[in-house]
């Protein structure tokens, strides 16, 4: 969470961060495409780092958006960051940082995981009426 707060993080890049930054899911997931091994790995633990931030601490926007404007819903989110924490499990380099099972019980426990982030929102932040404010509380310290 504390690195999803620095401006700019929540953006992956792609080429071993040299090339251009990507702010949609479908982006990342078309450059996994072109990824070598430890790229790849990288990616798919941002998006399901990504996927967790957004659906656990910006919930309401996800909902007001989806029933807005036909964004995706929530279902998406976890669709994404569980199979992202699967898929980078599954990686040898995951292995060979002995990540592999924490990211794999991460995936199991994404739905639980983000019900705790949402609750832990709630409790901590006053929401208002932009969310703009909880992210302004985010990366200024409140």
């Amino acid at each position: 969470l504390a690195e999803f707060t620095q401006t700019g993080r929540t953006h992956a890049s792609g080429e071993g961060g040299g090339g251009p930054a990507f702010e949609y899911f479908f982006e990342m997931m078309e450059t996994l495409r072109r990824c070598d091994e430890r790229g790849g790995f990288e990616l798919r633990a941002h998006m399901g780092n990504l996927a967790l931030f957004q659906s656990g601490l910006f919930i309401e926007r996800i909902e007001r958006r989806a029933a807005r404007k036909g964004f995706p819903d929530v279902t998406y989110y976890e669709q994404i960051g569980e199979s992202s924490f699967r898929m980078a499990s599954r990686q040898r380099l995951a292995t060979r940082l002995g990540l592999d099972e924490l990211l794999d019980r991460i995936a199991d426990c994404f739905h639980r995981l983000r019900l705790a982030l949402n609750s832990l929102a709630d409790r901590v932040f006053s929401w208002g009426e932009a969310d703009a404010q909880v992210a302004h509380m985010l990366v200024r310290g409140g």
